[in-house]
């Protein structure tokens, strides 16, 4: 990420890699039973976190 502005951009294909990629060991995916839940719970917590940041500038 060269721009600094820029937000991570987490989509469902993303995760779903991220899922089924070896970059999670299998206790990790034991603990995510759907990526696509995973996703949604992440992506509203990460704008609310967006939302915070925005309103206290």
């Amino acid at each position: 990420m060269d721009d600094p502005e820029e937000k991570p951009k987490y989509t469902f294909l993303k995760c779903m890699d991220l899922f089924y990629s070896k970059e999670l060991d299998d206790l990790a995916k034991k603990y995510i039973d759907n990526p696509y839940e995973t996703y949604i719970e992440y992506k509203k917590n990460m704008d609310a976190e967006f939302q915070k940041i925005l309103n206290s500038e």
